[in-house]
């Protein structure tokens, strides 16, 4: 699973490994994350990561670079088939007519 930091907390770590144990969450820490005490988490190998690479570097090494990937080619998706759905998209693909003021000088 992968997310922006907003979702950075245990809590979704915790609900993550209930459904699926074996999933890896790759969400990148707060600048001011710490590391848990006790047993060493997903999110605390996150942060010796991001320590020993850099953040960039924990990035690339991770997969979380791929997050941008997608929601690019989610935004040209949704802009590809926004303007079907738009009434003035509708009325743009009409051919125009020509009023009769047009018409009378033509």
């Amino acid at each position: 699973m992968t997310g922006d930091g907003a979702y950075d907390g245990q809590v979704v770590y915790d609900a993550v490994a209930q459904r699926h144990p074996e999933a890896a969450v790759i969400i990148p820490p707060r600048s001011t994350a710490v590391s848990s005490e006790g047993p060493a988490t997903q999110r605390d190998k996150h942060l010796e990561a991001i320590a020993r690479l850099g953040r960039l570097g924990w990035q690339r090494s991770s997969g979380y670079c791929r997050r941008s990937l997608v929601e690019t080619a989610m935004y040209r998706y949704k802009t590809i088939i926004a303007g079907v759905f738009t009434p003035d998209f509708a009325q743009s693909k009409r051919p125009r007519q020509r009023s009769a003021a047009t018409s009378s000088t033509a």
